[in-house]
Order: C-alpha cells, then structure tokens, then sequence
C-alpha cells in the first residue's frame, strides 16, 4: 500500500488528509520508495528549503517576493530493531532529531525532540516571520494515538481473524511511529543518516 501510494497507484492514503499524491511527497518520491523497501513505512515527508521563492509551484506559499524555509522531515512506521539502528546513526548527525513512540507506550524515545520546533518558516515584506508548521512533543502523542488507530481501523476492514487482520495487527503492536528532523535546512541530507542506520 504505501509503495503503490508514492508510485501514484493509490489516489488516497489512510493517514494523508488530502487526496491523491501530495506535492511534498512527489518531490521524495524516490527515496520514500526506498524506505518502502528497507520495510520502512513513511506517512508524511517534506524536502528542506533554504530561501525558495514564495512563488515556487510545489514549495511555495504565503504572499508575494517572500522566502520560504524549510527542514527536511519524514515520518514513518519502524520496527523496534531499524529504530534502534537509526537512534545509533543520528548520534553521529548532531543537527537530526528523533522522537517516537509506540502503540504500547506513551514514553516518547530517544527524547532529543523535548521541545517545540519550527519545521517551516517564511520571509515576507513587510510581515513578520510566519511559522505555518511547529513540531511538538505533545502533538506528536496525539497524533501517534490517531495514527495507531488507522492500523487498528484497517484491520477490522478486512475482518477480525483473517491473515491480512492478523499482518496489520502486529504491525500496529510492535511497530513505532517514527518523527526525524534534520535542523540543518541549508545542506543536511535525512536520508543519508537512515541509510546509514542500515549499513551498521
């Protein structure tokens, strides 16, 4: 499902409020595949931004001859040993943060994401700075109970007791939702730190 969904087989995506494949994702849609194959499962995923013209067609926003930034983020479904992995690897990037949570807990891991963040910001004219999009502990949990739900949702859509129930159950027991920030919005690369997290 999630492969098919970023290849633009799927026009809608249970954990993706709009329809079809969103422009954000388009932009990844490369190495999002990748992660779908290294049993990663990503949700929600935006590309950094360092000074985008307010009127780019896919990055851009906001009012006239402003500048757009933005940290590459990506979210997704992990099993516990590939987090583990990838907690490993971002010790070595000091500027990606971490954080997730599981269905079974409500502790957030590793807790290098304590405070709230600003994920994307723009320059106007004669306007304060504008932060459209802040990362938080506290958003983030309920957004991890809703996100959960889906799977549990999911399951019951192809029957209590089936094969697939069972595959989408366990998913949603042992798997974490998984939030990585790079704050480097000038040259950091989220996909090498994962990449990274394989090949230890």
């Amino acid at each position: 499902m999630f492969a098919k969904y970023y290849s633009k087989e799927l026009a809608n995506f249970p954990w993706c409020e709009k329809d079809g494949l969103y422009e954000q994702a388009s932009l990844l849609k490369s190495q999002l595949l990748w992660m779908c194959k290294l049993g990663l499962l990503p949700i929600n995923a935006q590309a950094r931004a360092n000074g985008i013209p307010s009127s780019d067609p896919v990055l851009g926003w906001g009012a006239k001859n402003g500048l757009v930034y933005q940290k590459a983020y990506v979210e997704f479904f992990a099993p516990k040993d590939q987090l583990e992995a990838l907690i490993e690897s971002a010790k070595e990037h000091p500027t990606v943060s971490i954080s997730a949570l599981s269905s079974q807990t409500d502790t957030i891991v590793p807790k290098t994401m304590d405070f709230a963040t600003a994920a994307t910001w723009g320059v106007f004219p004669n306007h304060e700075i504008l932060q459209p999009w802040v990362l938080d502990p506290v958003s983030f949990k309920a957004w991890s109970d809703e996100a959960f739900g889906i799977w549990r949702s999911l399951a019951i859509h192809y029957g209590l007791g089936s094969t697939s129930s069972k595959t989408i159950n366990r998913v949603a027991d042992t798997y974490y939702l998984v939030s990585m920030l790079d704050n480097d919005y000038a040259q950091g690369d989220i996909f090498k730190v994962i990449a990274e997290s394989i090949r230890n």
